[in-house]
């Protein structure tokens, strides 16, 4: 990662904060990142490694409303009761073209949230 990338994790990590909260170059280097070209690269999975984004029941029903075709989401449950979507998502909503563009209306105002895999219920305990 560049140090560019790194300072912008390190904000991520520090808060969750909203795609529309952050400057314009941090949106722009965020954008960067997560859409290079070619395929999926170390530091699209590093920026986003546990991070997700909260959600509500009607912020999903909106978003499955909006999708059409195949598209679905898939929001899981942490310990709480909360309901959250992966931050990946926001590799496949920039363009007009992406599978999720359609919600990325919603998802810009959802913020990036840094969330440790222990937050979630394994897959025996639910």
């Amino acid at each position: 990662m560049t140090p560019e990338q790194l300072e912008l994790k390190q904000l991520l990590d520090a808060n969750p904060i909203a795609w529309v909260s952050l400057t314009a170059d941090q949106q722009s280097l965020l954008r960067e990142t997560l859409r290079p070209d070619g395929p999926f690269t170390s530091e699209q999975q590093e920026l986003l490694r546990n991070h997700w984004l909260p959600v509500s029941e009607d912020q999903v029903a909106q978003m499955r409303a909006l999708l059409s075709g195949p598209m679905n989401i898939a929001p899981i449950t942490d310990i709480n009761g909360e309901l959250w979507l992966s931050a990946d998502l926001l590799t496949d909503c920039m363009e007009s073209t992406d599978n999720y563009y359609a919600i990325a209306s919603i998802l810009v105002f959802l913020p990036i949230t840094l969330k440790p895999s222990t937050d979630f219920p394994s897959p025996e305990e639910l």
